[in-house]
C-alpha cells in the first residue's frame, strides 16, 4: 500500500497505520478522531484486568484480519478512489475547468483540495 497511499482514503491509511503499529507507536497522535477513540478505548480496556485477556485476543484477531484481508481492503479502497476521481473529473469538465483537471493530475495537493471543494 505504501506505493499507492495517495489512491487510498486518508482515513483508511491512518487506521491501517494504527493497526500495524507496535505497542509504543500505537500511542502516537494519528490526527484522526476514530483512531483517538480506539486509543482511548484501548487504554480503558488495558486498565481493566478482566478485559486484558480479551484485549490481547482482539489485538491478535485484528492483526490476522488485516493480514488476511489486506488485498480486499486495498481493492475496495482503490475502487472507491476511482469512483471519487471520476466524479471529480466529470464535475470539472462539466464546469469547464479542464485546466484544474490538468493541474490536479500533476499536483496531489491540488487534487486533494478539489476533492474537498466538490465534497468527495
Amino acid at each position: 500500500m505504501e506505493e499507492n497511499r495517495e489512491e487510498v482514503p486518508k482515513e483508511l491509511t491512518t487506521l491501517l497505520d494504527f493497526v500495524r503499529a507496535d505497542l509504543v507507536e500505537s500511542e502516537a497522535d494519528y490526527g484522526d478522531e476514530l483512531v483517538k477513540q480506539l486509543q482511548d478505548s484501548m487504554r480503558r480496556i488495558k486498565r481493566s484486568r478482566k478485559m486484558g485477556e480479551r484485549y490481547m485476543m482482539f489485538e491478535q484477531y485484528m492483526e490476522e484480519y488485516v493480514q488476511e484481508h489486506a488485498d480486499e481492503i486495498r481493492e475496495e479502497a482503490r475502487e472507491e478512489t476511482i469512483v471519487r476521481l471520476n466524479r471529480l473529473y466529470s464535475c470539472l469538465l462539466a464546469s469547464d475547468r479542464a485546466s484544474d483537471l490538468q493541474r490536479a493530475l500533476k499536483e496531489p495537493e491540488y487534487l486533494e483540495k478539489l476533492l474537498q471543494e466538490f465534497g468527495f
